[in-house]
């Protein structure tokens, strides 16, 4: 069936507990559509269709209109609202024929409409949407999740058994999440599969990282180099949950990785939890440097300087990479 973009809502969706990863999907559009550019004569978007989830054979669409029953990426959604942003603001102003592709490919995209078994309808459209995300093939990495994500899924699910249930969220158990999500069949291309050591890491994750305020900028810094929840586990292992350690860690990892101090191989999980030994020493160094001069009785100015300096390990970063960029400008 063919209708317009308008029919399903852009924010209401199967995944709306998940957070897009806004960054990754505008880089993906860019490299697909550069300034909303379609291809020239572009009549249709070549295997693209929306997914709507229908419980019952007499459910009638037309009365649903503007809010359909979206089960599949809403990724897919936004990133064709994303593209005719772009042909709107970065095209030329005299291009007028991409625009009026862009008009007809909103006019004319197709839905597919299933009909839900009874088992999918228990589970819940979130478990239909995140098998589905499993069985793509064609621009899987639009859909993939990224560890945090992934645990953010877990987390709905646990909030959802825990509703249905009738308990608190604290009684479901790794156990119980393991047999709900052991039914999900996980494509060759994840690293990590709910079982229950990822399902016991993700509880860990939630809790002692996600929890925290500021994390999830931090985390951004990182994402090219998390590749597993196991990584985000190990860091807040090598923290001992320490809170404020662990704001602090995921601060200098991301600041020692874009000055160059960090490649992607220091966060691999044989190496990350040392990394992050390593840093909580250099955290403590202020302290021990300030007790020893004071034990040696340098001047009180002197101390100051020293444990002021010690303590700006972000600015010594952004010098540290400043330095190398000029340093090479001195070779021809």
């Amino acid at each position: 069936m063919t209708g317009t973009l308008d029919w399903v809502s852009p924010f209401d969706g199967p995944s709306s507990n998940v957070k897009i990863d806004s960054k990754r999907l505008k880089a993906i559009v860019r490299n697909k559509w550069p300034n909303g550019r379609l291809p020239p004569n572009t009549t249709t978007l070549k295997q693209f269709e929306v997914r709507i989830g229908v419980t019952d054979p007499s459910w009638n669409p037309t009365r649903h209109i503007g809010a359909l029953p979206r089960i599949s990426s809403c990724e897919d959604i936004h990133q064709l609202w994303f593209a005719m942003y772009l042909a709107c603001t970065e095209s030329q102003a005299g291009d007028v024929d991409n625009k009026q592709m862009w008009a007809k490919l909103r006019r004319n995209i197709c839905y597919r409409f299933e009909l839900l078994t009874e088992e999918q309808i228990v589970d819940g459209v979130e478990f239909v949407n995140a098998q589905i995300r499993e069985d793509r093939s064609d621009d899987a990495h639009l859909v993939t999740w990224d560890p945090v994500q992934r645990v953010q899924f877990v987390m709905s699910q646990k909030a959802k058994l825990a509703s249905k249930q009738s308990v608190k969220f604290e009684a479901i158990s790794v156990l119980i999440l393991f047999n709900h999500f052991k039914k999900l069949k996980i494509a060759t291309r994840t690293i990590d599969e709910y079982k229950e050591g990822f399902l016991q890491a993700a509880n860990l994750v939630a809790s002692k990282m996600l929890a925290l305020l500021g994390t999830y900028a931090l985390l951004e810094e990182l994402e090219t180099v998390i590749d597993s929840v196991y990584q985000l586990q190990l860091i807040i292992q090598g923290a001992k949950q320490v809170e404020a350690d662990i704001l602090h860690v995921l601060a200098e990892l991301g600041s020692q990785f874009k000055a160059g101090v960090l490649t992607k191989d220091d966060f691999s999980q044989r190496k990350v939890k040392t990394i992050v030994e390593i840093l909580l020493v250099q955290k403590s160094a202020p302290g021990w440097a300030e007790r020893w001069m004071t034990r040696q009785e340098f001047p009180e100015k002197h101390v100051e300087v020293v444990t002021e300096k010690l303590q700006g390990f972000k600015s010594l970063h952004e010098n540290f990479e400043k330095s190398l960029v000029w340093q090479s400008n001195l070779w021809p």
